[in-house]
């Protein structure tokens, strides 16, 4: 089977966090009256998984910013903890062949590590039976 390699570089992160105040500041909310947020409805919800909603100006802004650092895809995750979203800026592109060549040197040189420690163990036993 042949291998195709394909590098993945890390290039930028950028999250927005609290999108929920955002969220409440843009529909007047007052929480030192301590009004509670009521969802009247919510249709056409399939599923939503762990997430909250964050104005689309925003993500544009956050995907704008990894892409002006030579970005070309987005890993998009939700942060629970801060009610916000970590965007990941990578750059995905075919490996060169010196890139490939670094790869293939670290799996053999892992593999003939294990084998020496396979090896090790062998004796290890050996000897104890003595």
């Amino acid at each position: 089977m042949k291998k195709k390699y394909i590098t993945f570089n890390y290039k930028k992160e950028v999250e927005e966090s609290e999108i929920d105040f955002e969220m409440h500041s843009d529909l007047k909310h007052d929480y030192e009256k301590e009004e509670r947020i009521e969802i009247t409805t919510r249709e056409n919800t399939i599923w939503r998984g762990e997430s909250y909603p964050i104005k689309i100006d925003k993500m544009i802004e956050m995907l704008e910013e990894i892409k002006s650092f030579g970005c070309n895809y987005a890993e998009i995750m939700y942060h629970n903890d801060h009610i916000g979203y970590i965007v990941n800026g990578l750059e995905i592109r075919l490996s060169t062949k010196e890139e490939i060549k670094e790869k293939e040197e670290k799996i053999l040189k892992s593999q003939e590590k294990w084998e020496k420690i396979q090896e090790l163990r062998k004796k290890i036993k050996e000897i104890e039976k003595e």
